[in-house]
């Protein structure tokens, strides 16, 4: 104990604060004024520093170093100046920050906000001179140190925003407490917590598990420049070594004997001094010949072909072998491409297509983590300035031609084929009910991709696969020869449960919906989804409370009216919209595998009829309450009319449950049959979830999925997508793409693209 006393006290004195405290603060308090991050939290501060830009003379004379001294370097000094010193590195650098920041916009809700934003970002114009400077350095950031590393700079009043700081990645540092890693800084020799401070946001990219440091996008690509830079530096030694091939003469000795004087023949001295004489007056005439002049000499001179030096073809086809084999491995390794590389090495047009594809993938995949964060950071310049409200940041990219040329064919061969149906049902070779259907579906497609890529959601979505029956089964006729799984037999084999000679329960004619009911609910989804433990009893933020039921705190979860999402405060880990939906459906179908067990029960004499009716009840009563708490935001969210509505629709289920207790109780239903009904209540849910959805944004629609209103009924795994604006709220019925669609719902996905209500109505 001793020792553990110590070294709580050690850890205490090094990072200034008890990390368990820490931890269980962090993110509870109000924002803080000034600037809490520092971007060079080694250099001392006590003077003022002039900087000249970083090294612009150095960099030239790293051009001259060896291998061995480069890599010697610093990781995080290297990754800086690599752009440099690698005319490769440089394009893919100066590619991937153009194309990352095409254009950008943002959108705030509620409008009456925007000039807190507009007013915001001509603040920053003013200080940087443009708001694409701030955004250059983020996605260098990203790029060179992978991760986006950025503080909202907030006056000391702590009521404007005045900057967003954009620091180097490598000066972030993690403090591991348990097995969470908490971001901070080491400021003038003390530990510093940053995580505590929401503004503050260290986002990671191409991070591996449990590695709160994200890797940059040139990782793999210095040891390929420095061995790039070494064939270079070899080269040029061969060159100050052996030089290049010279011009070759050769002069007849004996010619040139005969051409002395007679005088110094004989004269050793005189004959080698001659002979010198005669090869200087060479050399001068030949380097002093202009371009357009030719070379004159006597036949004592023959002009061989150059000689000297390794500059030999084999030698030059060697070294441009090499700098293609390191240009493409440094293309790869800076996610590049050879055409953005200015490469002449044949590509074709296939693997071009695929290559700009995957890079505008990459591209786009960054982007919307960054406009997602930005969106965050520009959410507290509203809320530091007591505005309600959020924003969008966004960026936009310019259409790859090939995109919109395939685009255009795969809708002119849509039209095509819908003219070539129009002729069929002309010359009578289909009924209009088919002409009819396929331009009706066509109709709905057009229609949801250009409502803003909204089937981009669904898509992402798949849903679990529990039994290949259920996806085929659309309705809830138990006779239904389609529909059912059993063979003859199996329906004839009806059973006559225990207790079936005594009335079943009475529905309860006042049933309500009470606290031990919800509190039973949120125990049966925490059973099947453990990793969401007190996500239903979420606190509230961005809403009013005065007529909200009793609240139940409990857990790290906040539920956002605003943004109508979910947020662990302790991991920061937000529910999508997409992940709600996942939810939605694996609870059911979580709970649903369970009813074969309920049934074996009740034809064993486990249980009696009225039993089985009272298990049924609290099943029904326990999905869909559960339901509605998710869509809702939790319990704490719930008004007095959620309850209301919430018992009207188990009280629908229960009168439903009492007419199928009757014919179980006659026996006239097998014990498939028994199960499968049992199932449809658990399927029935989807539609407290989506009505609960709407009572979110104060709204009643026409139909909700799995209401009864449907072909599929029950089985309805459709959804409502909101969208708010400034005057209306947009609401679009949207198919899961995983699921089989009926006629009624593939109908609604056309008619309500979008079903539009005007506020204040």
């Amino acid at each position: 104990m001793n020792l553990q006393r110590t070294l709580q006290d050690l850890n205490k004195r090094i990072f200034g604060r008890d990390p368990e405290a820490v931890a269980r603060s962090r993110n509870t308090r109000a924002l803080a004024g000034g600037r809490v991050s520092m971007q060079d939290p080694f250099k001392s501060q006590t003077l003022y520093h002039v900087a000249p830009p970083e090294r612009t003379r150095s960099v030239f004379q790293l051009k001259n170093w060896t291998e061995e001294e480069l890599l010697h370097l610093p990781v995080d000094q290297f990754m800086k100046v690599v752009t440099s010193i690698s005319p490769e590195v440089n394009k893919a650098y100066k590619d991937f920050l153009r194309n990352c920041n095409e254009s950008w916009y943002y959108q705030v809700e509620p409008e009456s906000a925007t000039p807190v934003i507009d007013d915001f970002i001509a603040r920053l114009e003013t200080k940087h001179h443009d708001f694409d400077v701030i955004l250059d350095r983020i996605f260098a950031g990203i790029y060179k140190g992978g991760a986006m590393f950025i503080e909202l700079e907030l006056n000391e009043s702590a009521d404007m925003a005045i900057d967003i700081a954009v620091m180097d990645p490598y000066v972030a540092r993690f403090h591991r407490v348990e097995d969470e890693w908490l971001l901070g800084q080491w400021q003038k020799g003390k530990w510093v917590y940053l995580h505590e401070d929401p503004t503050v946001m260290y986002v990671p990219f191409n991070a591996g598990p449990n590695e709160p440091f994200g890797k940059s996008m040139l990782e793999s690509a210095p040891l390929d420049v420095v061995r790039m830079l070494g064939v270079m530096n070899d080269f040029r030694r061969v060159l100050e070594s052996q030089g290049w091939a010279r011009a070759d003469f050769e002069i007849d000795s004996e010619k040139l004997k005969d051409f002395m004087p007679p005088e110094i023949i004989g004269d050793v001295d005189a004959e080698d001094e001659f002979i010198q004489d005669f090869i200087n007056g060479v050399n001068q005439m030949y380097s002093n010949l202009k371009p357009n002049e030719g070379y004159g000499h006597l036949d004592i001179v023959k002009v061989n072909m150059p000689t000297g030096g390794q500059m030999q073809s084999s030698f030059f086809g060697l070294v441009d072998g090499l700098m293609r084999l390191y240009d493409r491995r440094v293309g790869r390794a800076t996610g590049s491409t050879p055409i953005k590389q200015h490469s002449n090495e044949n590509v074709a047009e296939t693997h071009a297509r695929e290559q700009r594809k995957d890079y505008r993938i990459d591209i786009s995949s960054i982007q919307s983590t960054v406009a997602g964060t930005l969106s965050t950071e520009l959410g507290y310049v509203l809320r530091a300035e007591g505005v309600k409200g959020k924003v969008m940041f966004s960026f936009e990219n310019t259409p790859d031609p090939e995109d919109v040329k395939a685009i255009a064919e795969a809708e002119g061969i849509k039209i095509e084929n819908l003219q070539k149906l129009k002729e069929l049902r002309d010359m009578e070779g289909i009924d209009d009910k088919t002409y009819e259907e396929a331009v009706n579906k066509y109709k709905a497609e057009k229609n949801k991709h250009s409502s803003g890529m909204r089937s981009k959601e669904v898509a992402s979505y798949q849903l679990p696969v529990t039994s290949n029956r259920e996806h085929e089964r659309l309705c809830s006729d138990r006779d239904c020869p389609e529909c059912s799984s059993e063979s003859d037999d199996q329906r004839a084999a009806t059973i006559s449960p225990d207790g079936s000679e005594d009335p079943l329960p009475v529905v309860p004619s006042n049933f309500e919906v009470t606290a031990a009911f919800l509190e039973s609910a949120i125990e049966s989804f925490e059973d099947v989804l453990p990793d969401y433990k007190n996500l239903l009893n979420a606190r509230v933020t961005g809403m009013t409370q005065t007529d909200a039921i009793d609240t139940v705190k409990k857990g790290d979860w906040v539920w956002n009216q605003l943004t109508k999402r979910y947020r662990n405060a302790k991991t920061k880990k937000t529910v999508s919209a997409n992940t709600v939906l996942r939810l939605r459906d694996d609870f059911v179908d979580l709970k649903r595998d369970t009813f074969s067990e309920l049934t074996d029960n009740l034809i064993n004499s486990r249980i009696t009829v009225q039993e089985w009716v009272h298990e049924m009840r609290k099943r029904i009563r326990d999905v869909n309450n559960a339901q509605y708490m998710l869509a809702r935001g939790g319990r704490n969210a719930m008004f007095q009319t959620d309850l209301d509505a919430l018992s009207e629709i188990i009280k629908d289920q229960f009168d439903y449950l009492q007419q199928f207790g009757e014919e179980v109780r006659a026996g006239r239903l097998s014990a498939n049959q028994i199960t499968a009904r049992s199932e449809l209540y658990m399927e029935s849910s989807t539609r407290a979830h989506e009505q609960a959805k709407a009572a979110s944004f104060d709204i009643e629609l026409p139909e909700y999925p799995a209401d009864g209103s449907q072909i599929c009924r029950a089985r309805c795994r459709c959804r409502w997508e909101i969208d708010e604006k400034k005057d209306t709220i947009e609401a679009f019925w949207l198919l899961n793409v995983a699921a089989k669609h009926c006629d009624s719902c593939i109908a609604n996905a056309a008619k309500w693209a979008p079903y539009t209500i005007q506020k204040g109505d």
